[in-house]
């Protein structure tokens, strides 16, 4: 065995438990959740997987394929349209991750769902040279609303 192959060797035995260990630390954030907060946390999960999907393909347009964002971005728009109910009132017990501010600013936190919704459905109908910037206001109204209405990890 060549000192290159023992290397990569060693690196790769060292680095599978580290990235299982990631895999369970995910799953433990949403343990013991139920109803409404583990349906809300699921459909966050999915909205992460579609936006992460569509980020690869910002980030390489070869791989732009239209189907493919617009499967991504209808997926988005479901969830997106969904957020208002997933917040009833009195629905932050732990482990949410929701701060009381979405039900003291449900007006503004609706709006921001909106947007999303509205980002959504912009991004079905985009072609490979508008995407970077319907993706980025997609984004950031992920982050802006993240920032705002959930409690920091």
């Amino acid at each position: 065995m060549t000192m290159h192959k023992f290397i990569l060797t060693i690196t790769a035995i060292l680095t599978i438990p580290v990235l299982m260990i990631g895999f369970q630390v995910d799953g433990w954030a949403h343990s013991g959740a139920k109803g409404i907060v583990k349906e809300r946390m699921d459909s966050m999960k999915s909205i992460g997987a579609q936006m992460k999907k569509l980020g690869a393909i910002v980030k390489d347009p070869q791989l732009f394929d239209a189907s493919q964002v617009q499967n991504s971005a209808k997926i988005l728009q479901g969830h997106a349209e969904k957020i208002p109910e997933l917040f009833p009132k009195g629905s932050n017990e732990k482990p949410s991750e929701a701060r009381v501010e979405i039900w003291s600013d449900w007006d503004k936190f609706v709006s921001i769902a909106n947007d999303l919704v509205k980002s959504a459905v912009e991004l079905q109908t985009v072609s490979a040279d508008n995407l970077k910037p319907v993706f980025l206001k997609a984004a950031q109204t992920c982050k802006g609303c993240h920032q705002e209405y959930r409690i920091k990890k």
